[in-house]
């Protein structure tokens, strides 16, 4: 408890809520996801014990727990408008004469 290492069944749920704290945030870099995904539940769970295991060892020994990462960052949609009908005429013009003459 001292040295903020949860109890296994409490990373395993942070990880399934993807809300984990710094060890499980932990635990999850010793994953390979590309295995995790496509194992059967059984494996899986094997496989998320033993980087659990390997985390905690880590921190056991000395090892730091990274700092929470950062929030994502929000991204807003850029503005558009449509293209003036003249615009979209001379744009598929082009297009179609490139299409008729693809060695252009």
């Amino acid at each position: 408890m001292c040295l903020s290492i949860p109890a296994f069944a409490s990373v395993r749920v942070q990880l399934q809520l993807g809300n984990p704290s710094p060890f499980a945030h932990l635990t999850w870099g010793f994953v390979d996801s590309y295995r995790y995904r496509n194992a059967t539940s059984e494996l899986a769970d094997k496989m998320l014990r033993d980087a659990y295991e390997f985390a905690r060892e880590y921190v056991m020994r000395g090892g730091d727990i990274p700092a929470p990462p950062e929030k994502a960052i929000e991204s807003k949609p850029l503005a558009s408008k449509p293209a003036s009908a003249k615009v979209a005429r001379a744009a598929l013009k082009d297009i179609k004469k490139t299409l008729s003459h693809p060695e252009e």
